[in-house]
């Protein structure tokens, strides 16, 4: 019956992609480690009386909520892009303040701030906000002490013993000195605190820079964390620590808006750090506005036209195309002017520059202030006699690190990376993955010498594992870089691309053992070439390497068929094998990435039509459908895949409509260690809609 309706004259039309109907953050690498594999037949059921083991990860869902300054549970959501969110209204009694971030401008800015330095300034002094009244001063009428300062005294005590559980970033080794449960505590407490001590009149510049510092290292911390782990995070899983960089990404935000509003003050080392995070998070655009925006404000300017807070802001403007080198130049070259004989440039400054000249091309003049850097930082320690502490010491490393990174005259930036690899500086020297990466980037664009790129991604693995500083994060993102390098360098499928694809692997395993991640970047790249027989050797390569996988490995897998022209069971054996690895970690529904890499494989591969397989593809994802689309992890997954699978080909409307008739004749039993969806068993009673 099923084949009645994908016989060979089925046409595939309105193909649309079911990434093209949601929003999608940019796709990390795939990532990961690794249990066997194949595609040679179906994996044994996990047996009837042995319990899934309970996935460490596996969390409620958190609630959901849309307002920014929420101290609710909040979900995770997609940062990676500014998107403004509803400005909440901080006056409940003047709901007309109320603003989205899209309109903020800076004469809404003035007239807020107009209106609340009116309202803090009134004759009883008092503010109204969510119902409760605040003192603007803490001594007030006669020098009585109203209760709400009592209130604030003990929330300012708690305050502060959360700053003291602030950790700090150690630049040589990337790791957190501090208990990390105690910190992150700490952040969970002292975000609804800050916003209950606002108006207190007690959050100084000290405070708030500290604060901002406490924020910060939670994104590095949180970066650290994920490093951690073994594999992606799925976007519909509810994990706290996904939830936690929500949290600190509103929070400095809020930190933000409150100062353009004239609520808090923050010193020039508050707003570089402020900014700093900004950098961490990758929102460009707005911090140029933010920056913008106070720097057109008369109190503020002085704040950001300091120069540790350009130092830090300049590198943002470069990169988004709003200044250009002169005029960033010529605010550069008025500080240095304005300096007396024995004034030095802050060295935020300095380093902030040295990127805006290696951005620009400007090479010798990044390698000048290098050097007056140097001078500048040895020349004041030594007349002391003392060595250069270590936080002084990494603006010359941030300035090195850059070389590496942004240098577009590649001779220089090899001297930098020799000498980093060497450790030949009196400075520390770590090769930070985000600048090797630009780096491996540089030199093949402008150079095009592919050994040249396999030179430095291979010496680059040599230095991280005499360090012990690899995991499944760094595999996963250095690899992609060089394998994304070799994908140009060999674009299509050929005895050569083949052979040099199998020496670079046997290079890799000489430095370190062949882990998942690696594989899994080369199951996704090397689709490119649509080759059953490199897939098939990729394969061979897993198996025979004995690392523990993960379900994104067999998500690669089953992405990766989409590609190859194979068998339908292969598909079905890769796909059993997916669920049977969530199943023992404990996972009880079948997740929106699982489901996606089956219709990638069958259905939504923009290659069926040239697979000799294509009814057999057709018909395998239907039975897969009726036989596991109950266990999906929502009803409205259920629904999208549904309208989704409609657009490809009208004519599957007609398979949902008459499912009850489709003959599931294919062997799934690990389908039963999954439970049935209650809402969409109750759905499904109603009929398929579209």
């Amino acid at each position: 019956m099923l084949r009645t309706f994908t016989s060979s004259g089925l046409k595939q039309t309105q193909r649309v992609s079911s990434k093209a109907l949601h929003h999608q953050t940019p796709a990390a690498p795939p990532h990961a480690t690794a249990s066997s594999s194949s595609t040679s037949g179906p994996v044994p059921a996990p047996a009837a009386q042995q319990s899934p083991v309970v996935g460490k990860f596996t969390f409620a869902d958190a609630a959901n909520s849309a307002r920014f300054y929420s101290t609710s549970a909040i979900a995770p959501q997609a940062f990676d892009s500014y998107q403004p969110q509803p400005y909440s209204a901080l006056d409940s009694a003047s709901s007309a303040n109320t603003r989205s971030y899209r309109q903020f401008t800076p004469e809404t800015q003035a007239n807020n701030r107009q209106s609340n330095n009116h309202r803090q300034t009134s004759s009883h002094g008092t503010r109204n906000n969510n119902n409760h009244t605040y003192s603007a001063n803490k001594y007030n009428n006669g020098g009585n002490v109203y209760p709400q300062d009592n209130h604030y005294d003990s929330q300012l005590a708690i305050f502060d013993e959360c700053l003291a559980q602030n950790s700090t970033y150690d630049l040589a080794t990337g790791k957190i000195s501090g208990g990390v449960n105690h910190f992150w505590f700490a952040v969970k407490k002292i975000i609804p605190i800050y916003r209950s001590l606002i108006y207190s009149g007690q959050l100084n510049e000290k405070r708030m820079a500290e604060f901002v510092s406490l924020l910060r290292n939670g994104l590095r911390i949180h970066r650290l964390e994920l490093s951690k782990l073994k594999k992606n995070l799925d976007k519909d899983s509810n994990n706290p620590i996904k939830n936690i960089h929500y949290l600190l990404t509103c929070a400095i935000r809020e930190v933000s808006y409150n100062l353009l509003d004239g609520l808090i003050s923050l010193n020039s080392h508050g707003l570089t750090h402020l900014f700093k995070a900004y950098k961490d998070l990758g929102f460009t655009y707005e911090a140029v506005h933010i920056w913008e925006t106070g720097k057109k404000n008369p109190s503020l300017n002085y704040l950001f036209t300091s120069e540790p807070v350009l130092g830090s802001i300049f590198p943002f403007l470069v990169e988004s195309g709003d200044f250009d080198f002169n005029e960033i130049w010529e605010m550069y070259q008025k500080i240095k002017d304005s300096k007396g004989a024995n004034e030095k440039l802050h060295n935020e400054l300095q380093v902030g520059m040295i990127r805006v000249c290696l951005f620009k091309d400007h090479t010798n003049d990044a390698l000048a202030i290098f050097k007056q850097l140097t001078s500048d930082v040895y020349n004041s320690f030594n007349h002391k006699g003392i060595e250069p502490p270590i936080n002084v010491k990494s603006y010359m490393t941030m300035a090195h690190l850059s070389f590496i990174g942004f240098c577009k005259d590649i001779d220089t930036a090899d001297y930098f990376f020799q000498d980093a690899v060497n450790e030949s500086m009196p400075y520390l020297t770590p090769l930070q993955l985000n600048f090797i990466k630009k780096y491996l980037t540089n030199t093949w664009e402008i150079t095009h010498d592919y050994e040249k790129v396999k030179k430095i991604w291979l010496i680059t693995w040599r230095h991280y594992e005499s360090k012990k500083t690899s995991n499944s994060s760094v595999s996963s993102s250095l690899n992609d870089a060089f394998l994304s390098i070799f994908f140009k360098k060999y674009p299509t499928f050929s005895n050569e691309s083949f052979n040099e694809l199998r020496a670079i692997i046997e290079d890799y395993n000489s430095i370190r053992l062949i882990d998942e991640p690696f594989i899994n970047v080369l199951l996704s790249k090397s689709t490119s070439w649509h080759n059953s027989e490199v897939f098939e050797f990729i394969l061979n390569t897993a198996n025979s390497n004995q690392f523990s996988k993960t379900n994104v490995f067999y998500r690669c897998c089953l992405k990766a068929c989409g590609s190859v022209d194979i068998d339908s069971m292969s598909i079905l054996a890769l796909f059993r094998q997916l669920l049977a690895n969530n199943a023992s970690n404990g996972m009880k529904f079948i997740a929106h990435a699982d489901w996606v890499a089956l219709r990638d494989a069958t259905i939504n591969s923009p290659y069926l039509s040239n697979f000799e397989s294509v009814n057999d593809r057709i018909d395998l994802y239907f039975k897969l459908w009726k036989i596991c689309s109950i266990s999906f992890i929502s009803l409205e997954n259920f629904k999208s895949y549904v309208l989704k699978d409609v657009k490809l080909n009208f004519n599957y409307s007609r398979i949902f409509q008459q499912m009850a008739n489709v003959n599931a004749d294919i062997e799934i039993p690990e389908i039963s260690y999954f439970e049935n969806n209650k809402s969409i068993q109750n759905y499904i009673g109603t009929g398929y809609t579209f």
